[in-house]
Formats: structure tokens, sequence, C-alpha cells
């Protein structure tokens, strides 16, 4: 009797789970099923954006640096407006800057007219450095690059003033501040050195004076032009005054040619009543 009403109960609980399931397929699915199915589809999809989004962001970081290692100055250009703040973008910033201060400024200086064009180049690119020096504040091979290159120009100005010496020797020391572990922080100690060292500080300022006499030389010293500041001796004080030209009339040394003056007609005497 036990087993048999065992068995019954068995039955019984059986039929029951079998009803409930076909109940339940004829209602359909559960709400909080419909939930689970849809937040895991939207888990699917959100994680597929986030994989393209990353893959494409590589692939266009990759082009960005293939083209500031082409260096043409359009691509700069280019970078440097539409990444301003992303790595590329600064570092095309950088590029332009150099460009700047390095050909087109302190290596022109020497050029035929060429000072005051290289010296707006120079400040063009301070304004740049500058500018980067405050967005790369955190950076810590921006930074110390930044005020290394401002640095620089302001020895370069010692150019036309030696009292910039004094202000490079202090900008020196704020990059040595921003990291040791920069390479700029080497370059600046070398700097240092040379400034604070007497003798060579002396040298240094001798270097930029006659740097200066060749390529800003006093109005007095430079050659006039014809109808002015250049002439040939007298005591005018345009311009040099220069020893005047040897005769170049016979430079060939050719004979001059000799002159034959024929004799004087002498004209007879007239005879009286003739």
């Amino acid at each position: 009797m036990k087993a048999e009403h065992r068995k019954e109960l068995e039955t019984n609980v059986l039929a029951d789970r079998m009803g409930r399931f076909i109940s339940g397929a004829r209602q359909g699915p559960s709400r909080s099923l419909i939930y689970w199915v849809l937040g895991a589809l939207a888990l699917l999809v959100a994680v597929f954006i986030l994989y393209r989004w990353r893959i494409v962001r590589s692939e266009q970081a990759g082009l960005q640096w293939v083209l500031i290692e082409d260096g043409s100055p359009q691509y700069l250009d280019k970078l440097a407006k539409e990444a301003a703040t992303q790595n590329s973008g600064r570092a095309a910033q950088f590029q332009m800057a150099w460009e700047n201060l390095w050909v087109k400024g302190i290596k022109s200086l020497g050029a035929p007219k060429g000072f005051e064009v290289a010296m707006g180049n120079i400040n063009e690119a301070e304004q740049t450095y500058r500018a980067l020096a405050k967005t790369c504040k955190d950076d810590p091979v921006f930074y110390p690059e930044a005020l290394y290159a401002l640095a620089v120009i302001t020895e370069t100005r010692a150019v036309e003033d030696r009292d910039n010496l004094a202000k490079a020797l202090e900008a020196y020391k704020e990059v040595q501040k921003a990291g040791k572990d920069s390479a700029f922080y080497h370059h600046a100690q070398q700097r240092i050195e040379a400034l604070e060292d007497p003798d060579k500080n002396g040298e240094l300022k001798r270097f930029y004076q006659d740097l200066q006499l060749y390529l800003k030389p006093p109005a007095a010293e430079r050659p006039g032009l014809p109808g002015g500041a250049f002439h040939r001796g007298g005591d005018d004080k345009k311009g040099l005054s220069l020893p005047d030209l040897p005769d170049l009339s016979n430079v060939l040394n050719v004979p001059a040619p000799k002159v034959t003056t024929p004799p004087p007609v002498v004209e007879p005497e007239k005879k009286d009543g003739k």
C-alpha cells in the first residue's frame, strides 16, 4: 500500500509540473525573462561598439603619427588644429615650433637681410612654446621640452642685450625643476654650468657682442649706397670714406698712339712791285 501511494504521489507531482509548463508555454515568457534577454543583447551591442571605437581610434592615431613622421607642413598644420588636445596634435605643434626656432630662426640669423625675419620666426616659436607649456604642464615629456626651448630663446636674445644671459640662467633652472628624468634636464645642466662659470660667462658675453656687431653693425660702419651714404673722399660721415680709384683708362698698358704734327707752311716773301 505504501509503495502504491508513493507512486501515485510522484505521478501527481509530475503531472502537476507538466501542467504548469504547458500553461506557461501557452501564456508566453515572463517579463523578467524578457528583461534579462534584452539586457544581455544591449550589453553585447555596447561591447561591440566599444571594441570598434577602440579599433578605429587606434587606426586614426597610427595614421596621425605617420603624418608627423612625414613632416609636411600641411599635415602638421592640420594635426595641430584638428587634434590639438591629443598627443599627436601636440607633437605636431612642437615640430612646427622647432622648425621656426632652429631652421627659420637661429640658423637664419646670418642670412643676408635675414636678421629681422629670423627674429620674427623666433618670436612666433616663443608664442607656441608658451601655449604648449600651459597645456602640457602635467606631461613629464612635453613640459620640460617647452621650458627648455623658452630658455634657448631667452639666451638667443642676448645677441641684442647681454642682460638676457642672466634671465636665461633662471629659465634653465626652471627646466630642471620640471623633472630630473627628462633628457632636457641634462641639457639645461650644461648651460647652467657655462653661465655660472665666470670665465665662460665672459666668453659668452664677448661672443654675443661680436655676433651683434656682425649681424647688426652700427649705421656708421655700414657701407652706404651711391648718391649719398657711399662716397669717396671728403668729410661726409654718412658712410665709409674710401680712397679714390686709380686711373684705369690704360689698364691694358697699350702704348699711346704717336701723333705726327705736320711742319708749318712757310709762305714766300713778296717783292716790291710784284
